[in-house]
């Protein structure tokens, strides 16, 4: 006689003994059986209709959103997130110019000096010493010529064109990578002295040697989004045509040898050099240096 106790395990091995014994019989009945057996037809699930070129959708590899929800996984997700795109969008280190890489640059002119009407020979070279071979001189290393931020730029600096050049005698140019555009910048947002650096010797100089560059992925930084705004207020024209990730900056040179008296290296796109530091270094350049007599004709 069972126990109260062992009944209900009783209940439960019943049936694993039955289908142990159906099993057994199965495998001792004749071929004739076992065949019809084998023979039964498999259910299968019934196939969905096809509509059209419908297909399944793509697995997805991300975490269940649930699992991204978790305090723990939001910071880990977030500080991977930030990691991953400051990759991408941080901005350029800036870097010493290197002074010897200046010297002897082959500089195409593309504009001559402001009021001097005679026509530009393309075909004609400059070497970069004559620059500054007799007085200060300010070089603007311009990204594109097309860049609203570099139409920005120059334009701000031309509007200080009679006082750096005419009354504190420094010598104000540009120098762009690129011949596409190059005209229309000199003549209409620079509107003064202008050279194609076809070598990119300036932008090297710049980069100790190295062609500095940034990422379009920095147009999501909040503080180029902010440049972009605020060159937008000056209502100038700008085209997308061109190479913009070479970048430029500025640089403020000693008469002769005295070498590079200030430079500011663009890290992203927009980093313009601080206009009362600009100012401030050729007033004091100008005290040193003081500007030549203008000539009786």
């Amino acid at each position: 006689m069972q126990s109260a106790v062992m009944r209900p395990f009783a209940r439960l091995a019943a049936p694993r003994s039955r289908s142990l014994t159906s099993s057994a019989r199965l495998l001792t009945a004749p071929s004739a059986t076992l065949a019809a057996h084998v023979s039964r037809p498999i259910l299968q699930e019934p196939a969905l209709p096809v509509v059209g070129t419908h297909r399944p959708a793509a697995r997805s590899f991300l975490p269940p959103a649930a699992l991204i929800q978790t305090p723990i996984a939001r910071r880990h997700f977030s500080a991977t997130t930030a990691a991953t795109m400051g990759i991408f969008t941080r901005s350029v280190p800036a870097t010493k110019t290197s002074w010897p890489l200046m010297q002897n640059v082959a500089l195409v002119p593309i504009r001559g000096e402001e009021g001097d009407t005679s026509p530009v020979d393309p075909d004609k070279t400059v070497l970069s010493q004559t620059l500054w071979q007799d007085r200060p001189t300010m070089i603007v290393l311009i990204r594109r010529p097309g860049c609203l931020l570099c139409r920005e730029e120059a334009f701000n600096l031309a509007n200080q064109r009679d006082h750096l050049q005419k009354e504190l005698g420094i010598r104000m140019v540009a120098v762009v990578n690129q011949s596409f555009g190059a005209q229309d910048f000199a003549d209409n947002y620079w509107k003064g002295t202008c050279f194609f650096d076809k070598e990119l010797g300036f932008f090297k100089a710049m980069g100790d040697g190295q062609i500095r560059k940034g990422s379009l992925l920095q147009l999501m930084k909040p503080s180029v989004l902010a440049n972009m705004a605020r060159a937008r207020k000056t209502k100038l024209d700008s085209n997308l045509d061109g190479d913009g990730t070479i970048l430029g900056g500025l640089l403020i040179v000693g008469p002769g040898d005295k070498g590079i008296v200030y430079e500011y290296p663009e890290t992203e796109f927009g980093d313009h050099a601080p206009m009362e530091t600009v100012l401030e270094t050729c007033k004091s350049l100008a005290q040193q240096y003081p500007p030549l007599p203008p000539v009786q004709v």
